[in-house]
């Protein structure tokens, strides 16, 4: 597993272990639960908080460079 799958993997934890819950329920679902997730890991989709945490963490980014180029004149 390349590095970013398997981090992509740690976020998706939560979503893991409900389909293996599933499977220890014997739910008829979790293979169809568990196929969703693994697609979700090869694609490299995030979770949305995740997803939410970074698109906040960009817009400060583009708020620091906006100030920085304030500041210098640009």
């Amino acid at each position: 597993m390349t590095d970013i799958k398997l981090v992509v993997a740690e976020l998706r934890a939560a979503d893991l272990l409900v389909a293996l819950q599933a499977a220890v329920n014997g739910d008829s679902h979790w293979r169809m639960k568990a196929a969703w997730v693994l697609a979700d890991i090869e694609a490299l989709r995030l979770p949305a908080p995740a997803l939410e945490k970074l698109r906040e963490i960009d817009g400060l980014r583009r708020a620091a460079e906006q100030m920085e180029d304030c500041a210098h004149g640009a």
